[in-house]
């Protein structure tokens, strides 16, 4: 990878990062405040109704985006709007018919109406300006940062106080409307495309994107039905648990990978003619995201009933142990998302296509044994289960595609992932022996301590397998480059320890 790119890429990754961190904290901001205002139930009545629009927009759901970023004019723009427009309202049409059944079954005649506000939803978003593809096609990041966090604010300010009001799921559906309002006027208003109606490249646009569009129906299964299993043989309050702790389990990789995939993508798209580049960038992505999110998993693993309390309440004390195994799907995703940039890069997204399927049958097997058994426990260890197979699947399909040798892509895994369990294993020590005041303070220190030690554990232990294995090239080494080059120097009592980081030996 070029260093002109790889800064760019870099610089975009940094601000795809500011906005998902920037919209996160918005959004824990508001989920805590409306998780002690509202009740479980709510939280899996919307998620109920959610999951419905999520399953026929899923339907319809060809990622024409991924195509304009690889080749982008202006009729395949105007043709990818067109089918935007066509897809939103379908989608809110078959959302109202589908509601009345779905309520039948589920013995819920709430979602009825709420699903009204969710197709109005669908009808709403496809009108957005297609043109805001160009923020991440031409690396523009900044920009796409400001949209982002613009939508988020208006949800914001919305649903709040609303649920200081109304004190229901109706807050939430607010929060939603003005969410798909925000997102079209801002579209429009920030960027100076102006679509119009055509269907002249429906045929070349459709050619590319019908395999993400498998894709896309298989990743709605192995990402959703979960919770349709859930409401249907645990009940709609425990849909909010597992909601909840499917969120928070979810963070690491939505805050920190997601956006770094997002920005590494269109570089991907860029070296796919060099082999060697390509192999190199995805051989980075996957041992720094690893690096990024392996403490964070294992960390949850020891402090989820902390998060969850001082986060949600007591209220949500049975989200703990799902939230303990859910974490572990995160690291396991980060296989799947990197290897789906490299694939679709390359123009070879069938292989995404078969590596899904493959994931989601496992996965509804998985449900369909343990759901009636040992219900929200039994969809977490399911979601798990088949994240290890399509994470499996992916490594090696892309593994093979970049043609990267087995021993390299072990020696960005398991650094990371002993580092990670020995933190943890410190941790679940550290909290058997230490005594920490009772009440919401304690549980703040307790956590804060766990963070400390936790962060101080996991980087010893990560650069002293990484100096005992010869330092390496990878991700270590990249963050002990630039330790080197840029803070050591300014300590001048750590000017020998910065010429040798600096080397990397």
């Amino acid at each position: 990878m070029s260093d002109t790119l790889a800064r760019r890429v870099a610089k975009g990754a940094l601000w795809l990062l500011a906005a998902r961190w920037g919209v996160r904290l918005i959004g824990i901001g508001s989920t805590i405040l409306l998780a002690r205002l509202l009740r479980p139930a709510d939280y899996g009545l919307v998620g109920l109704a959610t999951l419905l629009y999520s399953l026929v927009q899923s339907a319809g759901d060809f990622s024409l985006d991924m195509d304009l970023i690889r080749l982008g004019l202006r009729e395949r723009y105007d043709t990818v709007w067109t089918l935007e427009i066509g897809r939103g309202l379908v989608t809110a049409v078959l959302v109202v018919l589908l509601a009345v059944p779905t309520s039948t079954i589920l013995h819920e005649p709430r979602l009825v109406g709420i699903a009204g506000f969710i197709a109005g939803i669908a009808a709403i978003s496809g009108f957005a300006n297609v043109g805001v593809v160009e923020f991440r096609s031409e690396l523009a990041f900044a920009r796409e940062c400001v949209y982002t966090l613009a939508v988020k604010l208006a949800s914001f300010a919305v649903a709040v106080p609303l649920a200081f009001v109304w004190r229901d799921y109706r807050a939430l559906i607010a929060g939603l409307v003005v969410s798909a309002l925000a997102r079209v006027i801002l579209s429009f208003v920030l960027h100076p495309y102006r679509p119009r109606l055509s269907l002249a490249r429906f045929r070349e646009v459709f050619g590319f994107s019908k395999w993400l569009w498998f894709s896309s129906q298989l990743f709605f299964v192995r990402t959703r039905s979960d919770e349709l299993f859930v409401s249907k043989f645990v009940g709609i309050a425990a849909l909010g648990f597992y909601r909840i702790a499917r969120t928070v389990a979810e963070l690491p990789m939505t805050e920190l990978i997601t956006p770094m995939l997002a920005a590494i993508f269109p570089g991907f798209s860029k070296l796919s003619g060099e082999g060697k580049s390509l192999a190199e960038g995805y051989l980075a992505v996957l041992g720094g995201g690893l690096c990024l999110i392996a403490p964070l998993a294992f960390g949850l693993l020891v402090t989820a009933d902390l998060v969850l309390d001082l986060g949600f309440g007591r209220q949500w004390a049975a989200a703990v142990p799902l939230l303990r195994l859910l974490a572990f799907a995160g690291p396991l995703e980060l296989l799947v998302g990197n290897a789906y940039a490299v694939f679709v890069a390359m123009g070879r997204p069938r292989l995404f296509t078969y590596a899904s399927l493959i994931n989601a049958a496992a996965f509804l097997a998985f449900l369909i044994l343990l759901v009636p058994a040992h219900g929200a426990m039994g969809a977490a260890t399911a979601l798990v289960g088949a994240s290890l197979v399509g994470g499996s699947v992916n490594l090696v399909l892309a593994q093979r595609l970049v043609q990267l040798p087995t021993s390299q892509v072990a020696e960005a895994l398991w650094r990371p992932i002993t580092a990670g369990a020995s933190m943890a294993a410190f941790l679940g020590a550290f909290r058997q022996v230490a005594a920490f005041p009772p009440g919401a303070g304690g549980e703040a220190l307790a956590l804060a301590a766990c963070a400390i030690l936790g962060a101080a554990i996991y980087t010893a232990v990560l650069f002293t397998l990484w100096a005992s294995g010869g330092y390496p090239k990878g991700a270590e080494a990249t963050i002990a480059a630039f330790i080197g080059a840029r803070i050591l120097p300014r300590l001048p009592a750590l000017e020998r320890l910065s010429a040798v980081l600096r080397a990397g030996k």
